[in-house]
């Protein structure tokens, strides 16, 4: 499981990862791979709007896509 997140980029708190994780872990029994915060409107969509899920995979791969945190 890996999570992206698209947050203000005025935000910082240190926590904010860790609640995350621990919410997704308590509340699913998952435990997230990875969770990345992009700046706003980072995540590409379809012209219809959908998440391009295996675009966007491949951008963090290759280190492309605008991760804050």
């Amino acid at each position: 499981l890996v999570l992206i997140a698209e947050i203000k980029t005025n935000i910082s708190d240190p926590t904010l990862k860790t609640s995350i994780h621990e919410a997704i872990r308590n509340r699913y029994n998952l435990e997230p791979k990875a969770l990345y915060f992009v700046k706003r409107k980072s995540i590409p969509l379809t012209t219809s709007g959908k998440l391009r899920r295996q675009y966007t995979l491949e951008l963090i791969q290759q280190g492309k896509l605008p991760v804050i945190s």
